[in-house]
């Protein structure tokens, strides 16, 4: 274990992996998959179940760019991911910054906004 890593696992109680190096999964409680319900994130869950990561420490965790609005999100995709994470048993969480991207767009001299 190198000092970075050491100060990372002192610090944070968290383990990180040299690089190169295959972290051992049993270690982690939670494993956090940023979802886009598409072909990578879907391959990621699935090689963690075949590694033995059991389903209910996968977490996805989907952002919504709108919002509640419609102008990137397509309207089946919440309930899309949400019936492949029952199919597969993994939680799921959802997210979105306040007005999605064309509150973000169109503010001038404005903090962005909260999530």
């Amino acid at each position: 274990m190198s000092m970075v890593t050491a100060g990372l696992l002192s610090r944070q109680g968290t383990v990180v992996p040299e690089p190169g190096e295959i972290p051992d999964l049993a270690g982690y409680d939670h494993v956090i998959i940023a979802c886009s319900f598409g072909k990578d994130s879907l391959a990621s869950t699935l090689h963690l179940l075949e590694k033995g990561v059991a389903p209910q420490r996968i977490e996805w965790w989907h952002h919504r760019v709108d919002d509640d609005g419609d102008v990137f999100d397509w309207p089946h995709v919440p309930d899309y991911g949400r019936h492949l994470a029952a199919a597969l048993g993994v939680r799921l969480y959802f997210s979105a910054r306040q007005g999605g991207i064309v509150r973000e767009m169109l503010r001038e001299n404005a903090p962005t906004a909260p999530v």
